[in-house]
């Protein structure tokens, strides 16, 4: 057996030993790899998901809000759009009054009741129904309109009403004894009737149409009623403009016949959609159209329904 004496040395080599190596290996795992010589170590990118902004759809004359003070909404200070009767309604027994622009047009504002339905200005469209209207109006209108009932069928065009009368009455009631939610408005009352006044007015500045459209007469009134309503199907016509640049149909005619004139088209949806189809020809445009004809003042027009681009004709000028 070893002596206790002589094993000391030994156990304490063995424990330096072990205590080396120990920490030889942490200084290995905490020590820096050796890179050869011209190495570069390039760091990965990380990308984070950012969040993606909401995009405001953006409408023409309305303002962003980003465009608002601080504290203020942007629909705060947005102007809202005219409210508008979709096309296709019909009045009936409709009250108000009758006044007319110093451009011609005559103006239906409605009455206003807590009841019903809130009604813009609308502009009537020539027909023999106005013909017959301005029979019977006094000359000159009273500035504060006249009072009417009216009966006829809504339209729109560029942001705008138009009515097509078909009947009216003029009420027995006396505006005193008439009740207060059924009284005729004053034009002065609402702005909307001033600013539809001002846009006639600066129309016809710059189409140079200043004068003021004339009454129908007897005459033209005898030829409103041969058109009045009139249906054409299908007819092949020349869009042209006309005087002031509105739109009107052509249709050709035998050089031995009488020749027709143009018939203007009535603001309506459907005149938008053949403004559109003009705009995009690049030369004089041929549709089959469907509509009403009617007549005022000596004037033809022509209320469009329905068109379709009219496909290449068969026939070849010789000329």
């Amino acid at each position: 057996m070893p002596s206790p004496h002589r094993s000391a040395p030994r156990i304490l080599a063995r424990h330096l030993l072990l205590l080396a190596v120990c920490a030889g290996g942490a200084s290995a795992q905490t020590a820096p790899p050796v890179r050869p010589e011209g190495e570069v170590r390039v760091e990965p990118t990380i990308v984070r998901p950012l969040a993606v902004p909401v995009v405001t759809p953006v409408v023409p004359g309305q303002p962003t809000p980003a465009d608002a003070m601080p504290g203020l909404r942007g629909e705060d200070i947005a102007v809202p759009p005219p409210k508008l009767l979709p096309e296709g309604t019909f009045l009936a027994d409709q009250t108000g009054v009758l006044i007319r622009a110093k451009t011609g047009e005559w103006l239906f504002i409605s009455t206003r009741s807590p009841q019903g339905t809130d009604i813009p200005p609308l502009v009537l469209l020539p027909c023999v129904v106005l013909a017959e209207l301005e029979q019977t109006l006094p000359e000159p209108t009273p500035e504060a309109g006249v009072p009417i009932t009216l009966h006829g069928q809504v339209l729109v065009y560029r942001g705008r009403n138009y009515l097509l009368p078909t009947r009216f009455a003029f009420p027995q009631v006396d505006r005193q004894d008439a009740p207060s939610d059924e009284a005729p408005p004053s034009p002065d009352e609402d702005p909307r009737v001033q600013r539809l006044l001002e846009q006639l007015e600066a129309e016809a500045r710059r189409t140079g149409q200043i004068e003021p459209q004339p009454r129908a007469s007897s005459e033209a009134l005898g030829e409103a009623l041969l058109h009045d309503g009139r249906l054409m199907i299908r007819q092949r016509v020349r869009v042209v403009r006309v005087s002031g640049g509105r739109l009107a149909v052509a249709r050709d005619q035998d050089p031995d016949q009488d020749p027709e004139p143009p018939m203007v088209l009535l603001p309506s949806a459907t005149l938008t959609r053949i403004e559109a189809a003009v705009g995009r020809s690049a030369e004089d445009l041929e549709i089959l159209i469907s509509g009403r004809r009617y007549a005022h003042a000596g004037t033809r027009y022509l209320l469009p329904v329905s068109f379709t681009i009219a496909p290449p004709a068969d026939l070849v000028p010789i000329q």
